[in-house]
């Protein structure tokens, strides 16, 4: 299988080492972590690409409205499995103000 996106990447990964670590994700850089690997990102990311695909064709953008974390990169993976532009806005748990307003994106569909 040639590599050509992040989408094969993922799959390569899963087919090859489904149980190894694909994220972790350290919160407020303390001992507490997020990790999820390769065989799960791969499923989750598939069960949200099929909802994307309800509402979206390869090349409409969808805004990914979700904090920093496990959810943003299933998120992202599948806008990149299904050919979806994905637009980050980061949410507001953190105090931080929107880097991207949902309007101004247009988004076919919004995560988060």
């Amino acid at each position: 299988m040639r590599i050509t996106t992040f989408g094969d990447l993922l799959l390569r990964r899963a087919e090859h080492d489904s149980g190894g670590r694909a994220y972790t994700y350290l919160i407020d850089g303390g001992p507490a972590e997020q990790a999820i690997s390769y065989g799960d990102l791969l499923a989750r990311a598939y069960n949200l690409a099929e909802a994307l695909a309800g509402d979206a064709r390869p090349g409409d953008r969808a805004a990914l409205l979700l904090d920093p974390g496990i959810d943003f990169i299933v998120a992202l993976m599948a806008c990149l499995l299904t050919g979806v532009v994905a637009v980050p806005a980061i949410c507001c748990t953190y105090g931080w103000q929107r880097t991207v307003s949902p309007a101004s994106v247009r988004p076919a569909g919004t995560v988060g």
